[in-house]
Parts: C-alpha cells; structure tokens; sequence
C-alpha cells in the first residue's frame, strides 16, 4: 500500500468524505487504531508490556482501540491518561470498550498526575495517541 503525507486540513476533508459516503467516523477511528497495531506487530511479533499514552482526543480514540487489540492479543496493556478522560463522543466510546479487558490483569488504566511517577517498569514499546496532527510543532528535544 502506497502512503502519502497529508496536512491536517487535507486529513479533516479526507475524513468528512469518508463520513459523507458513509464510513462513520468511529470506524475510521477504529480502522487506524488496527492499522497502528498491525504496524506495531510487525515491529514487535510477541506480546509484551505496552504503555499506550492516550490524550483527551481522537487520537486517543486511536490509541484505546490499539490498547484493546493488544491486550486481546496476550500484551501486557497500560492505558496513560495523559489528559484524563476522553473528551469526544468517538473517543468516549472506545474507551468505553476497554472496560471488558480491564477484567483481566492485561489492561491497567492510570490517569496521569503532576508530578506522578510512572511505575517503574519499561514497556516493549510505546505509541503515542496524543499528539494531534494539527500541532504546529513537537516541542524541541532535551
């Protein structure tokens, strides 16, 4: 599949068409969360440990979708709330679907805390969904 580089007005339109013929936009939020795990796999063929930092958004909407499909797959999931809770409607429901896995010891949820310490553990790897494609700019590194 052949990818190209798409601006965050580009991908606005590219999703309200999608919406217009018919492909809601839960299930573009559910399409990408898969295709992030699917890549994800790819990296890393064996469950491991797997921090997933989740922001208020869509984005994070992604990243519970990926988190969910981890922890159905034998990965060890924590879900950081680096925002709290899910503000949008689609966010919101994919958050709501972590809670079946939450049963298990396989999903952890923490909600992020000024000043908190993360646990002391390293994750195999680590995807962010927070950061909004319409961010002007990543802040410098250091």
């Amino acid at each position: 599949m052949k990818h190209r580089i798409v601006t965050a007005a580009q991908m606005k339109e590219i999703e309200q068409a999608g919406d217009a013929h018919g492909l809601p936009y839960l299930q573009m939020m559910e399409n990408a969360g898969l295709a992030a795990y699917a890549e994800l796999q790819k990296q890393l063929p064996h469950p491991g440990r797997l921090l997933v930092v989740c922001g208020k958004g869509n984005n994070g909407g992604d990243g519970f979708v990926i988190a969910r499909a981890a922890a159905k797959d034998g990965w060890n999931v924590t879900v950081l709330l680096a925002e709290g809770e899910p503000k949008t409607s689609d966010a919101i429901r994919n958050f709501e679907r972590l809670h079946p896995c939450r049963c298990t010891s396989a999903l952890t949820v923490l909600y992020w805390k000024p000043r908190a310490l993360l646990p002391l553990w390293m994750p195999s790897t680590a995807p962010d969904s927070m950061v909004n494609c319409g961010l002007p700019a990543l802040p410098p590194a250091g």
